[in-house]
């Protein structure tokens, strides 16, 4: 059957990094994913809330996509199959994660498709209508970052497991609020079924789903404790976190989305920075840079 895509034609994934195979027994290497410790604005995360029932969502997901393509590089969208319409009936996959329902069920969303842009206000609200991301991701990329995140990832094929290095530089003096480090895994091209108004058809069997989120793996779902005040300019910690991947999941298709948050009330992201995880060959590691 035709597998149908929300990509416009002639858009394509950014490759965000080289990738280097290192044989076992495996070596240390400096490389990083995408680095932002010279980049003076902010990157934008745009947590899209959907469900494969709801016939509203493809339509922002096509929103969503421009807005990555106008802004490349720069932004990334996911989406969290959360709230009614992601539930699942019969012998549909269930797509909800722990997360995503948290997430979702701390912001008050009712309805789907909603989002959160850096879980930042604009307008005075942190839940956004399709018709605000463009404009609230450009406010976005006008702010100074107050962190940069560089990101080393490392996968072994046989155990399928995934080691993270996440190097925090502090772009600015801290404030108040202590900071987390949450990081999300997401799944792209996931094949499923889908309903798609004013689409022919409107029942998709194989639509191909954007950026799923899949879990996290940072402990919590709102992260773990970076620093709690104090930080110069200057200043940098690393952190490292460990995770199987289970086998349902395809390496080949998997992202790391790392964001530094406030503690807040709102968890505003202040940077975002993502990686791919490519699975290549048996006992091999490998070094994203």
């Amino acid at each position: 059957m035709k597998k149908f895509s929300l990509l416009l034609i002639g858009l394509a994934f950014v490759i965000m990094s080289a990738c280097d195979i290192i044989e076992a027994p495996f070596e240390e290497n400096p490389g990083n994913g995408p680095d932002t410790t010279d980049t003076e604005k902010r990157r934008v995360l745009i947590e899209e809330f959907t469900g494969y029932h709801c016939g509203n969502c493809p339509a922002a997901s096509v929103i969503a996509h421009e807005i990555e393509e106008t802004y490349e590089g720069k932004v990334l969208a996911i989406g969290i199959h959360s709230g009614y319409y992601a539930q699942p009936k019969d012998d549909d996959p269930d797509y909800r994660s722990t997360i995503g329902t948290a997430v979702f069920d701390y912001y008050g969303l009712e309805a789907t498709p909603n989002g959160l842009v850096n879980r930042t206000k604009y307008e005075n609200n942190v839940v956004l209508s399709k018709g605000a991301w463009f404009s609230a991701v450009a406010e976005q990329l006008t702010i100074d970052a107050e962190v940069s995140i560089e990101l080393t990832p490392a996968f072994n094929t046989a155990s399928r497991e995934i080691s993270l290095d996440c190097k925090i530089k502090y772009l600015a003096d801290q404030e108040d609020d202590a900071y987390l480090l949450n990081v999300y895994i997401i799944e792209n091209d996931v094949i499923g079924k889908q309903i798609w108004y004013n689409h022919d058809p409107e029942e998709i069997e194989e639509y191909e789903h954007h950026n799923m989120l899949r879990g996290a793996m940072t402990i919590g779902n709102w992260g773990e404790l970076v620093s709690a005040a104090g930080a110069m300019t200057g200043d940098s910690t690393t952190m490292t976190l460990n995770y199987t991947l289970p086998s349902e999941w395809n390496a080949d298709h998997i992202k790391l989305v790392a964001m530094v948050m406030k503690n807040n009330d709102d968890y505003n992201v202040l940077n975002v920075n993502w990686c791919d995880l490519l699975e290549m060959s048996e006992n091999t590691r490998l070094i994203v840079k």
